[in-house]
C-alpha cells in the first residue's frame, strides 16, 4: 500500500508539469495582445515605445521558454506574480473570489 502511495504521488509531478506547460502555452497561444488590449480600454493612442516598456516591464519581451521559466519559479517560491489586466498582485485576485468559488462548489 505504501508503495502504491508513493507511485501515485512521483506521478502527480509529470502531470502538474504537464498541465502547466498545457495552460501556460495555451494562454500564449490566445489572439490579441494584452498590453495592447490594456491600453485601448483606456482611450487614446499610445505611442510603440510605452507598448514596448510595458512588455519589457510584465517580461512579455523575453522568449516563451524564458517566461515559463520564470513564472514556474514564481510559483514554486509562492509569487504567483502580478495580473496583467488589473496590476494587483494574483494572489489577492484568487482570495477576493474564493469565497464564491467555495460557494458554488459545495452546492454543485
Amino acid at each position: 500500500m505504501l508503495r502504491y502511495t508513493i507511485n501515485r504521488i512521483l506521478l502527480m509531478i509529470p502531470t502538474l508539469l504537464g498541465v502547466a506547460v498545457l495552460v501556460f502555452m495555451l494562454l500564449r497561444a490566445m489572439p490579441g495582445d494584452i498590453v495592447e488590449l490594456r491600453f485601448m480600454m483606456e482611450g487614446g493612442q499610445v505611442s510603440p515605445e510605452v507598448l514596448a516598456a510595458e512588455r519589457a516591464r510584465l517580461g512579455l519581451d523575453k522568449p516563451l521558454w524564458g517566461q515559463f521559466y520564470d513564472w514556474m519559479t514564481g510559483i514554486f517560491i509562492g509569487d504567483f506574480g502580478t495580473s496583467m489586466w488589473t496590476g494587483r498582485p494574483v494572489i489577492e485576485e484568487i482570495g477576493s473570489r474564493l469565497q464564491l468559488s467555495m460557494q458554488v462548489a459545495i452546492m454543485a
